[in-house]
């Protein structure tokens, strides 16, 4: 599965969960987000956020235990560089939501 962004350029999903994909960005342009969760249901994401660099990693957990029949809850964590990946700086950045999803 690839997703293809506004610049031409092509990533891999970073962590897929049954019914939710994450994806994390390098950012170069401050109107991209940079962590995206997906849903297999709709075309549009259901979470984003725009970080000031560009992330690297990231995770979804499925909390079981706070799902209801009618919500999902993921925990969505990214991690990253301060600055944009082809950018000179130092510093990281770590991200973590809580996002309630819609069954």
């Amino acid at each position: 599965m690839f997703v293809k962004a506004s610049t031409d350029r092509f990533f891999f999903p970073r962590s897929l969960h049954i019914s939710q994909t994450g994806v994390s960005l390098w950012g170069d342009n401050a109107d991209v987000p940079t962590a995206i969760v997906l849903s297999a249901k709709s075309a549009k994401p259901i979470f984003t956020y725009t970080t000031p660099g560009s992330m690297f990693g990231l995770d979804i957990v499925h909390d079981v235990g706070a799902s209801t029949p009618t919500n999902d809850v993921l925990y969505f964590a990214v991690a990253g560089k301060h600055t944009p990946a082809n950018v000179m700086g130092n510093g990281g950045d770590a991200y973590a939501w809580r996002v309630d999803v819609a069954i």
